[in-house]
């Protein structure tokens, strides 16, 4: 089997660092081109894929619309690829001073969450759970997953177990970037490559931090 989890393309939360969590933030025409762009790389590569999963939020959606030229109306819709459920931090400002902030942004093991909200634990044990679905249930199919950097970073998290959770916001998932994960004879996940958007330009850089 083998995995290509999508990020969305750019939002004007993410322009302007806000806070995005849950909310359905759609993708502004930065990240419509975006999107196109990831469309290119997986012709190019000559990337196909058996199915489609996707979170419930509009810009992973809309992303993976753009990209693949597939309707949403033949997608899995699965909860658990929907970014972190932040609770009141949600529209709030990156770079706001108040600890609560701090600690979601800078300090995700010390990050208490609030009503409403969920851990970064959290997040990565319900990621968790869909690549063990996915093992159990696919493992001879080419998935194609559109979400979102909190999600993408917790398949990483569970592949590398090593990773300390102080370290979660360091890893590297830029917008519209394309990370391929494949299931090995073993039985285990192996990260194989990251197709990363910087400055509109596609790469194959395998550094997360």
């Amino acid at each position: 089997m083998i995995l290509y989890f999508i990020r969305h393309g750019q939002t004007h939360y993410n322009l302007e660092n806000r806070i995005q969590g849950c909310c359905d933030i759609p993708l502004n025409e930065t990240g419509r081109r975006q999107a196109e762009e990831v469309g290119q790389l997986l012709r190019d590569r000559h990337i196909t894929w058996d199915m489609i999963y996707a979170s419930p939020l509009d810009r992973a959606q809309t992303t993976c619309e753009i990209a693949t030229g597939v309707p949403r109306s033949r997608y899995v819709i699965d909860p658990r690829l929907r970014e972190i459920e932040v609770g009141a931090l949600a529209h709030t400002s990156m770079l706001s001073q108040d600890p609560v902030t701090v600690a979601f942004t800078k300090h995700p093991d010390q990050y208490v969450p609030g009503e409403g909200a969920e851990s970064y634990r959290q997040m990565i044990d319900r990621v968790g759970d869909f690549l063990n679905d996915l093992r159990r249930e696919r493992p001879a199919e080419k998935i194609l997953i559109a979400c979102h950097r909190g999600p993408i970073q917790s398949v990483i998290m569970n592949l590398d177990p090593t990773i300390p959770l102080r370290d979660f916001r360091r890893i590297a998932i830029p917008n519209a970037s394309c990370l391929e994960v494949e299931l090995g004879d073993d039985g285990q996940y192996r990260v194989t490559n990251l197709y990363k958007n910087d400055n509109n330009t596609l790469n194959d850089e395998k550094l997360f931090f």
